[in-house]
């Protein structure tokens, strides 16, 4: 029997989602999740999409754009997260058409959907230099906590990495004997690069893997994993994010530029505007970020804003989500044909 327009879509976000878990992080497919199951609500409740009535015409740029428009003026969803939204269904329309070429006008015309407006009211603050030595100094090196985090803090500032790409390093991708010393971290899209290991990080490294890792630590064990299930499982970013602002909040008393509900992404954002103050060419920064493109990187440090207007434009994904899932409640009718 030939499958309905509703179950092939829903076999492709399937896979899609697959592929995402594959490649991606949990942060990611959870943003792919959440934004699929806003629209299928958006679709039965406010359209009054039936299962049976389900059609390909159901992702056109149309309807997209007004569910846009309706998370901005009935849901009081800040331009941030509606791009967010948007970038996981053009990301889903784009896999999709790599399945089935007669679904690649539905990604054409999604692509051509303009960006919200106002994107810096949601710009990541950098830390000053007294804050973060200030948060690494509450954590402290006495306790096996306190030296993960404050090692795991001077990796985030000092190579400007991604959370995720940190907690995916095993023991046998450092090459710390090197001269100089590297780590290879796969960012988004499943792209590497190569970031140096300076002398003040290689000194937490090694005290921090010889406590936790023993004198012949295992070379497939993570750098930083879970306490609870293992070496080889990764320690959740919700832990990480959690834990940092418990020292947060110690460092705080101290230090008043430490924000109290400080993000691991902030260290990744302050050390990219250090560099660019200690006059690092911008090309320099993105080439350490991992940018695809110099224009992200001038909207990601908030820098010279007619650029930064024109660079908004190309962007489609990587844009944090700062709010919960606006639905909650059982699943609907559309949504369980996407398995939601």
């Amino acid at each position: 029997m030939k499958k309905s327009e509703l179950q092939q879509f829903g076999e492709h976000f399937r896979d899609f989602i697959g592929e995402a878990a594959r490649c991606g992080s949990v942060h990611t497919v959870k943003n792919h999740k959440v934004a699929m199951q806003l629209y299928l609500k958006y679709l039965e409740q406010v359209c009054k999409v039936k299962p049976m009535g389900f059609s390909v015409s159901h992702f056109d740029e149309p309807l997209i754009s007004k569910f846009l428009d309706w998370l901005c003026d009935v849901k009081n969803c800040k331009a941030q997260t509606c791009n967010v939204r948007l970038a996981s269904i053009r990301a889903f329309l784009k896999y999709a058409a790599r399945k089935d070429a007669s679904l690649l006008w539905l990604y054409a015309k999604a692509s051509a959907i303009k960006l919200r407006r106002d994107m810096n009211s949601k710009m990541v603050n950098p830390l000053s230099q007294d804050a973060i030595n200030a948060l690494i100094k509450a954590a402290g090196t006495e306790t096996a906590s306190g030296l993960k985090y404050s090692t795991l803090m001077v990796f985030l500032y000092t190579t400007a990495t991604r959370l995720d790409e940190v907690l995916s390093i095993k023991i046998g991708e450092l090459h710390m004997n090197q001269n100089p010393a590297f780590v290879t971290v796969i960012g988004k899209g499943r792209v590497s690069r190569t970031l140096f290991l300076p002398e003040k990080l290689l000194k937490y490294l090694r005290k921090y893997i010889a406590i936790q890792h023993g004198g012949n630590p295992d070379h497939e064990a993570l750098l930083f994993y879970s306490k609870h299930k293992g070496n080889r499982v990764k320690q959740s970013e919700e832990g990480v994010n959690k834990q940092l602002k418990k020292y947060a909040k110690i460092a705080h008393a101290t230090c008043e530029d430490v924000p109290q509900d400080l993000h691991s992404h902030q260290f990744r954002h302050s050390a990219a505007t250090h560099a660019l103050e200690n006059n690092m060419s911008v090309f320099q920064i993105s080439k350490m970020l991992g940018h695809k493109s110099v224009t992200t990187t001038m909207t990601y440090l908030g820098i010279m804003p007619k650029i930064r207007e024109d660079a908004v434009k190309k962007i489609e994904s990587g844009l944090q989500v700062s709010e919960s899932p606006i639905w909650r409640g059982k699943t609907s009718a559309l949504q369980a044909a996407f398995d939601l």
